[in-house]
């Protein structure tokens, strides 16, 4: 499995295309040509409601209501008592496994309805207070699981070099029908099927930290945190699917591992922003967040809704397993397509979207940044140190030509012995050689070559500080300035012996 978001299903098999007319759902103008999702139902009755929870009806119930409700693109599969691969049914594997158990509650019936598909499974309980009729209850069964539901799309090359979404067979309409009529339905998680030489999916495997987002009369945009992303694969032996996500308010775990090892990695700062972040260092983050807050910023805010609301969303650092807590702003379009800006120290180690709702969890790994960091700390304490050394030293000068000027040679030689002792620009360059091959090291474990020149200009900015104010050079023109200074004062003397 590769990087990135946890897959949570398992590979699935191809499922069986049917060929049918264009269909018309609900009141709306969505048309398309149809092949229909495989649907397998699972029942666990826990009620003496024996009449109403009679299988063999409840079930011919619930799968009739479901085709005409979807228009015919759902086909219930038939069951078989002994089947011992899940979602397999007569050889066939469904796209769509829904789980139903009923049980009585407080006078009525309680029933919980879990609907898996390749990217997620999700789950929703319904209560029904009166004891209900069979058709009262395949209703509420059947609606609930439609609210669970999300069609799964094809991505297909047009000439042009530009995507095109088809919703099983047809272009992907703006209008959606009145059964998945959710205008909020325009994130997608991308799906890479791979073909046997039949041209059956043989399994599936999900793009890691990538979003597709379906954009009324344009063509779909990718959003990702990888390089490839969609791109420079044979499209003779993939089928590009993806898999529209619907909005939930719930939270997501996010844990960043460590790239091989799978060691956690605590102390790691995380943006979350509405916007993708154009900073990859501190310097860079402060001045895009000061720019995003002046007066310009919020009077394009208020003219472009693209642009609306606040850049920065929260803020967490990773704990020590690592994780952190990505909470949604509410059902907000603009706020569902979230985006993780980790920084290590002052380095931005990776910038990934992020469907809130999608996933209840999900890990990133990023390779090991601790060297980088190490090197970058130990510059930035000897930067702080010889910064201190010239204060004292430039302190100590200043007194030691006041008491020469004063002839005061006894404090000059005090003065002069304690400058000798302050370290000279040749002990800040072995320390900064120490640290120098430190950052050799942490080069060659970090993605971003930027990073390691950094820490290279550092340490060429620490040794220019230290030859600057602490070199011997400036040194040797004090002493000739003192040793110039007695041997006046002796030669004004000299007459009077």
């Amino acid at each position: 499995m590769p990087t990135g978001q946890r897959l949570l299903a398992q590979d699935v098999a191809a499922p069986e295309t049917h060929s049918a007319p264009v269909a018309e759902v609900g009141k709306t103008d969505a048309k398309w040509e149809t092949s229909q999702y495989l649907v397998a139902w699972n029942f666990e009755t826990f009620s003496s409601h024996g009449q109403i929870l009679d299988g063999d009806s409840l079930a011919s119930s619930i799968s009739d209501l479901a085709h005409r409700n979807s228009g015919g693109l759902w086909r219930s599969l038939d069951r078989q008592d002994d089947l011992k691969t899940p979602g397999a049914i007569n050889g066939m594997t469904a796209d769509v496994v829904i789980n139903v158990q009923i049980r009585e509650m407080g006078g009525g019936l309680e029933a919980t309805v879990q609907l898996s598909q390749p990217a997620y499974s999700r789950t929703r309980a319904i209560h029904i207070s009166r004891q209900p009729t069979s058709e009262v209850l395949a209703r509420s069964i059947v609606q609930a699981a439609f609210q669970l539901f999300s069609p799964e799309f094809r991505l297909q090359t047009k000439g042009s070099g530009n995507l095109s979404a088809t919703l099983r067979g047809s272009e992907l309409l703006e209008t959606w029908p009145a059964v998945w009529s959710a205008p909020l339905r325009t994130l997608a998680q991308p799906w890479i099927c791979y073909l046997d030489e039949s041209g059956r999916v043989a399994r599936r495997e999900r793009v890691d930290w990538t979003v597709i987002e379906l954009v009324p009369d344009q063509p779909p945009v990718i959003h990702s945190g990888t390089r490839s992303a969609l791109g420079g694969r044979s499209r003779s032996q993939i089928d590009l699917r993806g898999l529209l996500i619907p909005p939930d308010p719930r939270s997501a775990e996010v844990t960043i591992l460590t790239l091989g090892s799978l060691q956690p990695q605590a102390g790691i700062d995380v943006f979350v922003t509405s916007r993708p972040l154009p900073a990859a260092t501190r310097v860079q983050l402060e001045r895009v967040i000061e720019e995003d807050r002046s007066p310009e910023k919020a009077g394009e805010k208020s003219t472009n809704t693209s642009a609306a609301g606040p850049l920065i969303l929260a803020l967490a650092t990773t704990n020590l397993r690592g994780a952190i807590d990505v909470r949604g702003e509410g059902p907000e379009a603009t706020s569902r397509l979230v985006w993780l800006n980790a920084f290590g120290g002052d380095q931005l180690l990776a910038r990934v979207p992020l469907i809130l709702g999608a996933d209840p969890s999900a890990t990133l790994q990023l390779p090991e940044d601790r060297p980088r960091r190490d090197a970058e700390a130990s510059l930035a304490s000897l930067a702080e140190e010889i910064t201190l050394i010239v204060a004292k030293r430039t302190s100590l000068l200043a007194r030691l030509r006041n008491a020469a000027r004063q002839k005061k040679w006894k404090q000059v030689e005090s003065l002069r012995r304690e400058i000798g002792e302050l370290p000279v620009d040749q002990d800040v360059a072995t320390l900064v050689s120490a640290i120098r091959s430190q950052s050799v090291e942490a080069a060659t474990k970090i993605p971003s070559r930027s990073a390691a020149e950094r820490i290279k200009r550092q340490c060429d900015a620490i040794v220019t500080l230290a030859r600057q104010h602490l070199g011997k050079e400036s040194l040797k023109i004090l002493d000739e300035e003192i040793s110039q200074l007695r041997q006046a004062e002796d030669s004004a003397a000299a007459p009077n012996n």
